[in-house]
């Protein structure tokens, strides 16, 4: 590992000198007016968790690997950002491409297949309040894009592995949902957050909520960032080095100042975030809740080096609608996203605008006390269309189209409990309009409480990816050679979907074990065994002459390749001095071979050198994934004023392969910057409680500047030191 031997040992004897971590904390409020010591043991070891099987149950008890991490861990640890106190949960890598810009994974499965990245990872499915939040163009979570922030929390539930039959496609990997917060007094309550600092970082949050009676609620919530980069420099494929003049850049849409404003109309922004969110709860009966929800988002996020652009600035102005109604033993939900993202700064061409709709219902069939069976069905359908931008201003875009996706299912889960046995099976079938053929998901998991004490479970599970537009529908024409002495007629390069794909497929084994090993400590083991497959890419034919111009078609192909990843995680959580400190560290630990593995994108008839094909494979290790990542939470809360907690996150070295890392051609090579050295994290917050309603506080993430990048040609990644003020009524 790559971090500065003097910092590793400061930052362990910081660890020692403030031990305390915690994963699992219930607490209503945010600030330290309530002394810690007053929390329960039984609260700190027990908190609840709703989506590791759709019903509320003890964490310890869940039937799948699954973690949570409460407002009150959040917000004693400092993280300025949802993405980022996702670096408190075991089984994600987090890593960060600019300030205030993440990439997260759970157990990685990471840049697959190579060559191809998509930074917004395409194989974990993000919720808020059970709402999907994901993008159907090409797959994935942008994180700026969440109208929410941390101040809306109440806590981030994160199911580790193959999820699809709750929670339906995309759930390749695991699935992250978010929990706002609900009103639990009567009366007024606000809150209100703020802190800043360098380099040039300025957060501010606010909340307000009125609950006149037990029978409704109204809230609302506004929250601002504004993040500049700190090292400003670009990295030059051409020269194969960062620069900092752009005058002298390789790419001429940054080196022309008349062009260079639309590609990068701020280059000194890291990120520009403005969102807000109101929610109306009613509870007329009391079997029958209502929540009502709604809010907007608007962002400008630098997001380093994708696939195919050297720099870019996204964008995104969204609004979404929400209902939910609990009744009698019926949910149902629907929800409607309508946004405008941009890929590439302010070019018009490079903009679309999406609507997802989803829509869901479940009833609960109580047949004993120990067996209910839940059967549910869910739609959702989502549009992309680009030519407004496109088409109509006779400009090529990334999709020059417009289309529709939507997919029907049915899915039931059966939850059986006999003696010291707990049986749970889920099986869904999706029905897209692509590709035809019906996928089914399924979870089969046997749980065996021997005690109180010791929790064993076995699981066996598969997902499936959703079916993307971008990967059905493209047909564009990106690039045009002009007849030259080489070839004498005109060629015209083009990017196709298919229809008929095979979506990617996870399946799962795993044993995991908890255990009470004393009063205050528990202890979290899971082994898994993943095999992702039916990965596709975009790959070169041989070209085809037709009224005398050579066509040269990208179509999208399923591959050979294979992920198989063996791996394990471990999660404590210790309880000490009256409950003043808590401690838990976690650690992962795996391994991924990559089977049938070509990192060339041509067919033998498409490629000028056979030898370098999608039939040149091997079988490798995968190195987009750490083989070790994890961290450690550690509070200390000495009195009702004060509030100590230290931090951090480990990852080992890792290598990240984009498409612009075969710029060279054939046969490939691989950019020095594409390996991505491992680093310790620390992160450290003191807070004293002023006043009951006053909480001030100093903020330092990655306390040591441990600087190197997290991410294929992304920014330095420095050391943010903060100071701020909290506010609760």
């Amino acid at each position: 590992m790559n971090f500065k031997f003097k910092n590793c040992i400061l930052s362990a004897a910081l660890a020692m000198a403030i031990p305390a971590v915690s994963y699992s904390q219930t607490d209503s409020t945010l600030t330290q007016s309530e002394d810690i010591t007053a929390i329960s043991l039984e609260d700190l070891m027990n908190v609840k968790i709703v989506s590791a099987s759709r019903s509320e149950e003890k964490a310890f008890e869940a039937p799948l690997s699954s973690f949570v991490v409460t407002r009150k861990e959040i917000f004693n640890s400092g993280a300025t950002s949802i993405p980022e106190a996702l670096r408190l949960c075991p089984g994600l890598f987090v890593k960060q491409m600019s300030n205030g810009a993440y990439d997260v994974t759970i157990r990685g499965m990471d840049n697959l297949p190579t060559h191809q990245y998509n930074n917004t990872n395409r194989f974990i499915l993000v919720m808020i309040d059970n709402r999907p939040v994901f993008d159907y163009l090409q797959g994935g979570t942008y994180w700026q894009n969440l109208p929410i922030d941390i101040i809306d929390v109440e806590r981030i539930e994160v199911v580790l592995g193959p999820s699809a039959p709750l929670y339906g496609p995309n759930a390749v990997t695991g699935v992250i949902n978010i929990i706002t917060k609900s009103l639990d007094k009567n009366g007024i309550s606000a809150t209100a957050h703020a802190q800043g600092g360098a380099p040039g970082t300025y957060i501010g949050q606010a909340y307000i909520g009125f609950k006149p009676s037990d029978k409704i609620d109204v809230s609302g919530s506004f929250n601002y960032q504004n993040r500049h980069r700190g090292t400003v420099d670009f990295y030059d494929f051409e020269k194969r080095q960062f620069i900092t003049n752009l005058d002298s850049s390789s790419t001429d849409s940054y080196s022309n100042p008349a062009t260079r404003k639309q590609y990068l109309p701020n280059p000194d922004l890291a990120l520009e975030k403005t969102a807000g969110n109101l929610n109306v709860n009613l509870r007329p009966a009391e079997d029958i809740k209502i929540h009502l929800a709604g809010g907007y988002n608007q962002n400008k996020t630098w997001y380093g080096i994708s696939a195919g652009s050297p720099m870019t600035y996204l964008s995104n102005k969204s609004y979404y609608g929400m209902v939910k109604s609990e009744l009698k033993g019926f949910l149902v939900q629907a929800s409607i996203l309508n946004g405008k993202q941009g890929l590439v700064g302010d070019v018009s061409q490079y903009q679309y605008d999406y609507r997802n709709i989803d829509a869901y219902i479940d009833y609960t069939i109580k047949i004993t006390d120990k067996f209910n069976i839940r059967p549910a069905i869910n739609y959702q359908n989502s549009a992309v269309n680009d030519e407004p931008y496109t088409i109509a201003e006779n400009k090529s875009g990334i999709f020059n189209n417009k289309a529709t996706m939507y997919n029907f299912a049915a899915s039931l889960k059966a939850d059986y409990t006999m003696g010291k046995f707990r049986f749970i099976g889920a099986l869904r079938g999706d029905k897209f309009k692509f590709p035809e053929k019906l996928y089914l998901s399924y979870q089969g998991i046997v749980n065996f409480r021997m005690n109180e004490k010791n929790n064993l479970r076995l699981v066996a599970a598969r997902s499936n990816s959703g079916s993307f537009i971008y990967d059905t529908y493209a047909k564009l024409n990106v690039g045009n050679i002009p007849p030259n002495p080489f070839n004498p007629l005109p060629t015209q390069i083009w990017v196709l979907g298919s229809k008929d794909r095979r979506l990617v497929t996870n399946d799962m084994l795993e044993i995991g074990y908890r255990l009470q090993l004393m009063e205050n400590l528990q202890l979290d083991i899971a082994g898994f065994h993943q095999v992702a497959q039916n990965f596709s890419s975009t790959v070169q034919q041989a070209p085809a002459v037709s009224n005398n111009v050579v066509f040269i078609n990208m179509s999208i192909t399923n591959l050979d390749l294979k992920a198989i990843q063996n791996g394990a995680t471990i999660a404590m959580n210790l309880a000490l001095s009256k409950n003043k400190i808590n401690i838990k560290p976690f650690v992962t630990i795996q391994k991924t071979r990559l089977k049938n593995y070509s990192p060339y994108y041509s067919t033998p008839a498409g490629s000028q050198n056979p030898n370098y094909t999608t039939e040149t494979q091997s079988d490798v290790d995968g190195k987009a994934t750490p083989n070790v990542y994890g961290g450690f939470y550690a509070n200390y809360a000495p009195n009702s004023k004060w509030n100590v907690n230290v931090n951090g996150y480990l990852m080992s070295k890792y290598s990240i392969y984009t498409l612009s890392s075969t710029q060279d051609g054939v046969p490939y090579n691989e950019f020095p910057i594409s390996n991505i050295n491992g680093k310790l994290i620390l992160n450290a917050k003191i807070s004293y409680q002023l006043t009951k309603n006053l909480n001030i506080f100093a903020n330092t993430r990655n306390a040591f500047d441990e600087d190197s990048r997290e991410f294929f040609g992304s920014d330095l990644i420095h050391g943010l030191y903060l100071a701020g003020i909290h506010f609760d009524y």
